[in-house]
C-alpha cells in the first residue's frame, strides 16, 4: 500500500505544532509525513496501522512515529453508527527531527536523543509504564502554555524520558524512511475501511479485490508486497484486535467473542488467537 503524503504545517510562534483532537471517530488515512508524531490517545478505542503492523489502542495510548513512517488510526465502528454519542480523543504534537538545530544536536549529551529520532523512532513505538505517565503531564503543561521556551524545554525532557526508557514496544519490524511516491496513494484506504466496517461477518476475497480494482490474484500480489502480509493474516489480526478487547472487557463467553469478530469456528478462532499472541484466550483472560 502506498500512503498519503500529509503536509503538515508548522504553528506561527512556535517552534512544533500541537493539537487537542476531539471527534466522532478517528478515520486518517493510511498516511506520512515528514514530520516525527508524538500522539496520546484519550478514553477511546481502535486498530493503529502502523508499518507493516497492526496494533489495538485504546484510551491513554501513547506512541511516538517517525518521520515517512506510513500509519492510520481507525476506531471501531460502533464510533461511526448513527446517533453515536462516542467521541474520540487525542493530543499530537508534530516537528521536525532536527528542531533543535545541527549543533545544538552534536552535543555529546544529545546522542540518545538524536539516535531515538533518526534511527529508532522509525520502526514507531508505544511508551508504557511509569514512563508513560510522567509524559502525559509534561504533554498537558505543553497544550496548557503558550510560553515557546517552556514547550522546548518540556519537549526536550519528553524525548530524554523516552530515549533511555526501559519500556518501549516497538511496533514495526523494520526502519522507515519517506517513500518516493505514493501515485496510488487511495486504493487499500477503500480497503482498511471496509473491514472495519465489515470485520465480524464473512469478507469476500472478490468484494475485497473489487474495491482495489484488481482481480483476485493480483490484490493479494498487491497487497503482500505493500504490506507485507497476506490479507488474511491482515484482517485474521484485525479481528484478533477487537477479541482481545472483549475478553478483557469481560462481558462476553468465549464463544460469543469468536462469533461477534467474525470468526466462524471455534478451532480457527483459536488457532489464529494463539498465532498472534502465542498463547491462548483463556490464557489471555487470566492475565487480566
Amino acid at each position: 500500500m502506498k500512503p498519503v503524503i500529509e503536509k503538515v504545517f508548522s504553528q506561527i510562534d512556535f517552534s512544533f505544532s500541537t493539537e487537542y483532537v476531539e471527534v466522532n471517530n478517528f478515520s486518517s488515512k493510511w498516511h506520512y509525513h515528514d514530520k516525527v508524531e508524538i500522539i496520546l490517545i484519550i478514553d477511546t478505542s481502535g486498530t493503529g496501522y502502523v508499518g507493516e503492523s497492526i496494533v489495538p489502542f485504546s484510551g491513554d495510548t501513547l506512541s511516538l512515529i517517525g518521520s515517512g513512517v506510513p500509519h492510520a488510526w481507525l476506531n471501531d465502528h460502533r464510533y461511526s453508527k448513527k446517533n453515536s454519542s462516542l467521541l474520540a480523543k487525542a493530543i499530537v504534537l508534530k516537528f521536525e527531527d532536527d528542531f533543535l538545530g545541527e549543533k545544538f544536536l552534536a552535543l555529546p549529551g544529545m546522542k540518545s536523543i538524536v539516535d531515538l529520532l533518526k534511527i529508532h523512532s522509525k520502526r514507531g513505538m508505544f511508551i508504557e509504564g511509569n514512563d508513560k505517565g510522567e509524559i502525559k503531564n509534561f504533554l498537558i503543561n505543553i497544550m496548557e502554555t503558550s510560553n515557546d521556551f517552556e514547550r522546548v524545554i518540556l519537549l526536550v525532557k519528553i524525548l530524554r524520558i523516552i530515549a533511555e526508557s526501559n519500556s518501549i514496544t516497538y511496533l514495526s519490524a523494520k526502519k522507515y524512511e519517506v517513500p518516493s511516491k505514493s501515485s496510488d496513494n487511495e486504493r487499500l484506504d477503500k480497503v482498511f475501511h471496509y473491514v472495519v466496517e465489515n470485520y465480524h461477518q464473512k469478507i469476500e476475497l472478490k468484494t475485497i479485490a473489487d474495491l482495489a480494482s484488481l482481480s483476485p490474484s493480483g490484490f493479494c500480489k498487491y497487497f503482500k508486497k505493500r504490506t507485507l502480509k497476506t490479507f488474511s493474516r491482515f484482517l485474521n489480526e484485525y479481528r484478533i484486535g477487537h477479541a482481545c478487547r472483549m475478553i478483557i472487557d469481560g462481558h462476553h463467553s468465549m464463544s460469543e467473542v469468536c462469533y461477534l469478530t467474525g470468526f466462524n469456528q471455534m478451532s480457527n478462532f483459536y488457532k489464529q488467537f494463539h498465532a498472534v499472541h502465542k498463547i491462548s484466550p483463556l490464557k489471555y483472560r487470566e492475565r487480566f
